[in-house]
Order: C-alpha cells, then sequence, then structure tokens
C-alpha cells in the first residue's frame, strides 16, 4: 500500500476566510475586482474578474469539498466521536483553502515572471456567456471525442487537428 502524500497545508490553523482574503488580496493586486464567495452543497467556489490586456475576464474557480460522512472513522478505520469528526472534517477544510492560496500565488508567480499569462493560467475557469467555464466545455468535449472516435473543430474556422 502507498503511503498518503504529504500535504502542504496539513495540520493548518488559518480559518477558511483568512485564506479566502489573502486570494482576494492578491488578485487585487492584479486588478481583480468584484469578487464573491460561494458556499453550495460539495462546493465552495470563488468569482472575479480579472483583465488580460484589453479583456476583462470572468473566471470562476470551484473547489471541490469532502462530504463531513468521510470524516466518521479516522485512518485506522475506528469511529470518531461526533465532535472529533466534525473537527477532522474543518482541519481539511482549511487545508483545501489554504492549498488554493498556494495554487493562485504559483500562477500569479509565473505571470509575473513571464513564463505564462493570465489568460493561460485561469484559462479553464474562465466563465463563458453560458454562465459555464471553459474547462467544463473542454471537458464535454474530450468525453465526447473518446466515446466517438472523432475530433470535433475547436473553433468555427478550423480544420480540427492544428
Amino acid at each position: 500500500m502507498m503511503p498518503e502524500p504529504a500535504s502542504y497545508a496539513r495540520g493548518t490553523k488559518v480559518p477558511i476566510d483568512k485564506s479566502y482574503s489573502e486570494i482576494r488580496d492578491m488578485l487585487r493586486k492584479w486588478g481583480g475586482d468584484h469578487f464573491a464567495f460561494v458556499e453550495a452543497p460539495g462546493i465552495n467556489a470563488i468569482e472575479f474578474v480579472i483583465r488580460d490586456g484589453e479583456i476583462n475576464l470572468r473566471v470562476r474557480i470551484t473547489l471541490p469539498l469532502p462530504a463531513p460522512s468521510d470524516f466518521q472513522r479516522d485512518k485506522n478505520g475506528s469511529r470518531r466521536s461526533e465532535t472529533a469528526a466534525k473537527s477532522a472534517y474543518e482541519a481539511a477544510l482549511r487545508e483545501r483553502w489554504r492549498n488554493l492560496v498556494l495554487i493562485i500565488k504559483a500562477k500569479l508567480a509565473s505571470v509575473t515572471s513571464g513564463i505564462t499569462t493570465i489568460e493561460r493560467e485561469f484559462m479553464p475557469d474562465i466563465v463563458m456567456p453560458d454562465n459555464q467555464t471553459v474547462g467544463y466545455h473542454v471537458a464535454e468535449t474530450i468525453k465526447r471525442a473518446y466515446e466517438t472516435g472523432q475530433v470535433p473543430k475547436l473553433l468555427p474556422w478550423s480544420g480540427g487537428g492544428e
């Protein structure tokens, strides 16, 4: 059995709202605005608008959450008390948010150094006019391509392929 990989933020005590604020502050330095924090069953998300050259990009980063029921037992399979299960679940949420801070910090650092662009780094999370993300559309296109064996034209004027 493989050992569980170490997590960047395992054991963090940083509250979720502090991580969200840190993300918002980082993005504001890049001209980000119109921030929203979304809480829904099984997910948290942040939305914002950020300028990339002449374009204002609407971005939604979705953070899938573990189910609270995943924490009813410890790693040895022993049943946790309700308090311990709740504590383990909250720790996992804090850890996810700290990891999201790290991801966004790395994206912005790579843009700062000229390795990449805002558009490229946030491309899967850009919200299209139908309110779905680029990542959603691409994932559906990839799924259909594998199901049918047909590679669709990615753009109306393209011949497919390159």
